[in-house]
């Protein structure tokens, strides 16, 4: 098993190729990227293995809270809430078009006009960002 500072590299290394991912189009791998991300900081903050991958519990069984400045609980609740709407590690199996339809019956991209999953990897991007900077940051 890795340990906590290697997943805290993983962490940082997934969100940068998230972001790239997105930026060049391939916005069902930046999705997978970036809950991914998501949950390597969650690891390197101590969070136990959840076989079902639910962020929620592994936010809890982590000491990730305790990093967290009480003025910013509220977002970081808030992108936690974002990321598990959006994201399932089953969606690495999902080419575009079948994410596209996971994603509506989520409810989570059906008022999006433009490409839903482009909107969707943004959102995700931007709360997966908000998670894992501090969580890096913490590490410095």
């Amino acid at each position: 098993m890795p340990s906590r500072q290697s997943y805290c590299e993983a962490a940082g290394e997934h969100l940068a190729a998230a972001d790239s991912s997105h930026a060049g189009g391939s916005y069902a791998t930046a999705h997978y990227l970036y809950g991914l991300a998501v949950e390597c900081i969650l690891y390197a903050h101590g969070a136990d293995f959840d076989r079902r991958h639910n962020l929620q519990r592994q936010y809890r069984s982590s000491n990730y809270d305790d990093i967290v400045p009480d003025d910013q609980k509220q977002d970081i609740a808030t992108a936690l809430s974002e990321v598990q709407l959006r994201w399932l590690s089953s969606d690495r199996y999902e080419g575009p078009r079948s994410l596209v339809k996971q994603l509506n019956a989520r409810r989570v991209s059906y008022n999006v006009r433009g490409s839903k999953l482009k909107e969707n990897s943004a959102q995700l991007g931007n709360a997966a960002r908000t998670l894992v900077e501090l969580g890096v940051k913490s590490w410095s």
